[in-house]
């Protein structure tokens, strides 16, 4: 009787304990759309373990006058399934009709994820440009599909 009260309370200890599941992927490639400029941007994430995960990005903006290209490299901690925060780092080259520009900066993310899409907000400040240091923060609003 003992023995199937503790091979009882074993299981139900472990059952309780045990990590939730859930029917997102670990791993994916995603596409995205961008808003404040016009942003299409393609990417990977892969995630490690069941807090952390590492994406990659690349990402092209243009108004009417100026086309940037952007390379985008983050850590994601997801502190509930769906949802993270992210530090990293945007390399970026911009191009306008009397002079181009690269930059590089650190990024802040927050975002919100389920099954199939995601939507995240990325902050970068300061900005280093090869015409000098910018304070002015660099905002993107992304809402991306999983494939």
């Amino acid at each position: 009787m003992k023995k199937t009260i503790l091979a009882i309370s074993f299981l139900a200890c472990t059952t309780c304990f045990a990590e939730p599941q859930d029917n997102f992927k670990e791993s994916y490639s995603y596409y995205g759309l961008g808003g404040l400029l016009p942003t299409v941007s393609i990417g990977h994430r892969t995630k490690i373990g069941y807090n952390d995960a590492f994406d990659i990005s690349l990402s092209l903006s243009t108004i009417v006058v100026v086309t940037a290209a952007h390379a985008h490299a983050s850590y994601l901690y997801y502190h509930t399934p769906n949802d993270y925060l992210g530090v990293g780092a945007i390399f970026s080259v911009a191009d306008g009709q009397h002079r181009s520009v690269t930059a590089f900066c650190p990024k802040f993310t927050r975002g919100w994820e389920t099954e199939n899409t995601f939507k995240e907000i990325n902050i970068g400040f300061p900005q280093y440009t090869s015409v000098g240091k910018t304070y002015v923060p660099w905002i993107s609003f992304n809402y991306g599909w999983k494939f």
